[in-house]
């Protein structure tokens, strides 16, 4: 009678994901990888424009570099905290939100008429541009199994020439047009983003039923039950400056999967 009551009191989680019975349209896949690389690069669009920034508010060279640093931060925090949401939230609202108040902090960061305010601005950006994290575990989970390796790659694909042009694009328009106008653009773009997605994003709804607190405790769960796992967070760090951002995917997606199971 306990053993039942006990089963009962658990959260129900389907270990089926249905099969998609049609491929992922190739204009929603080049959207999704175009979303990556556009909201990952708030992230790093400060970078370039430092100095500048330090000259505004007459901030030393060591202390203004505090807002990549706090950005960062804010970055592995959305990880850590929002990106599990993923696996309990229907996603596509949860990545529409996500975008509406990455475009406000961006807006708050180029209006910012002090240090500190672009410095809380910055961490707030970092925070609300975990949405990568979201789409690529989506796109996956939309894909039918004989494309889903190659969704995931051109999802994936995205995110990282996203790293890669975020710098470029931002020092020049930092050098010709002012860093405030390069966070007013970025602010624009996640605008243009919402509006984009919320027609054309399908709704995703995950399976799992638990709490948000178990789902943050499952990440403890799984770093202990899976090898593969540890291993990779080891390893991929150390390859590529870039690959935490290609090793967490995975994690979310592990996240969704029953403990129990092991996955594939």
């Amino acid at each position: 009678m306990r053993e039942a009551v006990a089963a009962e009191a658990q959260p129900v989680i389907e270990d089926a994901r249905p099969t998609p019975s049609h491929p992922l349209a190739p204009a929603l896949v080049w959207l999704m990888a175009i979303t990556c690389g556009l909201v990952v690069a708030n992230i790093y669009y400060n970078q370039p424009l430092l100095a500048e920034i330090g000259r505004t508010f007459g901030v030393a060279e060591s202390r203004v570099s505090l807002v990549a640093t706090i950005t960062q931060v804010g970055y592995t925090l959305g990880l850590l905290l929002v990106v599990p949401l993923g696996d309990k939230r229907e996603r596509k609202s949860l990545i529409l939100t996500l975008l509406l108040c990455a475009a406000g902090c961006m807006a708050g960061a180029a209006s910012a008429p002090t240090f500190a305010l672009l410095a809380t601005a910055s961490l707030l950006i970092g925070i609300f541009s975990a949405v990568p994290q979201l789409l690529i575990p989506m796109a996956a989970s939309l894909a039918s199994d004989e494309e889903r390796g190659r969704v995931v790659g051109k999802v994936m694909s995205g995110l990282l020439i996203g790293i890669l042009l975020s710098r470029t694009i931002s020092g020049y328009v930092g050098l010709h047009f002012g860093w405030r106008t390069m966070f007013w653009v970025g602010a624009g773009v996640m605008v243009v983003l919402t509006g984009i997605l919320a027609r054309m994003l399908p709704r995703n709804q995950p399976q799992f039923a638990g709490s948000y607190g178990s789902l943050l405790r499952s990440l403890g769960t799984l770093t202990r039950e899976l090898p593969v796992l540890r291993r990779s967070a080891l390893v991929g760090p150390a390859c590529l400056p870039a690959s935490v951002h290609s090793g967490l995917p995975s994690c979310s997606s592990w996240k969704a999967t029953p403990t129990t199971t092991t996955p594939t």
